[in-house]
């Protein structure tokens, strides 16, 4: 009897370990996961900082070089 408590306790004790350790590189997934998508976020942000500062200047080039009737045929509304 105690034979047999100490093999189901020791079988338990097994899949708590193993449970554990599945869980651990799940969270060491997850981590690199974060950090992958921190790096693709930055680079994002990056590009869209570009994109807004090319848009302004084009804006800017419409709006000196043509008068406000046409800005709208850019897509520029004239927010006055």
């Amino acid at each position: 009897m105690r034979s047999l408590i100490s093999e189901s306790r020791q079988k338990g004790l097994d899949n708590l370990e193993a449970e554990a350790n599945k869980a651990i590189e799940m969270i060491q997934e997850v981590d690199d996961l974060r950090q992958t998508v921190s790096e693709k976020l930055h680079a994002a942000n990056e590009k869209l900082a570009d994109v807004k500062e090319l848009a302004m200047g084009y804006r800017q080039t419409i709006k000196a070089n043509f008068p406000i009737e046409q800005w709208e045929k850019f897509g520029i509304m004239d927010k006055r």
